[in-house]
């Protein structure tokens, strides 16, 4: 209809289960290729996200808690805080623990892999204000100190792997 386009966000749900970084086939096919096409089209492509991950999300939500790489309600909680928000009953990535990020960046790549053009990064940090300690921190942290952490990390990873020609968006 000859309206311009010059980028797309690949809203949710997008991936296997929420936060899997890995693209359903059944619904996108072959998800490299339809990146390609689309900047075959000189069209921009991002993908949305949050930094929650659903606790009937097996075994990856099992991988993360075990691994201690989840907030928590406070410094006393011995395991992770879980919360529902508007995908189901998850728990917060620990941005503070580097071994947290570490893997998160390693789920990353496989959707950076696809070449894509930056993140719609969801308004996930405000269940900080109910998952505030971060045992990577050892303390407990404000929702807009998180903020900075996912945001921040979105954007550098991403331009670290793909160039500095890659956005974020965040709400």
């Amino acid at each position: 209809h000859g309206i311009p386009v010059d980028a797309i966000i690949i809203d949710s749900p997008w991936e296997t289960e929420y936060n899997t970084l890995i693209c359903d086939p059944t619904s996108y096919g072959d998800a490299k290729e339809m990146v390609d096409y689309f900047h075959s089209k000189n069209v921009k492509v991002l993908f949305w996200i949050t930094g929650v991950i659903d606790t009937n999300v097996h075994p990856l939500y099992d991988y993360a808690a075990a691994h201690n790489y989840f907030m928590r309600a406070n410094a006393s909680a011995s395991v992770p805080a879980v919360f529902h928000w508007w995908k189901g009953d998850g728990s917060l990535i620990d941005l503070y623990n580097p071994d947290a990020v570490n893997w998160w960046k390693g789920m990353m790549d496989s959707t950076l892999a696809l070449g894509i053009d930056g993140w719609k990064c969801d308004g996930s940090d405000y269940y900080a204000l109910s998952t505030p300690y971060s045992p990577g921190a050892g303390a407990t942290v404000t929702r807009l100190d998180y903020s900075h952490h996912y945001y921040q990390l979105f954007h550098d990873y991403t331009r670290q792997k793909l160039g500095n020609d890659r956005v974020i968006m965040s709400r």
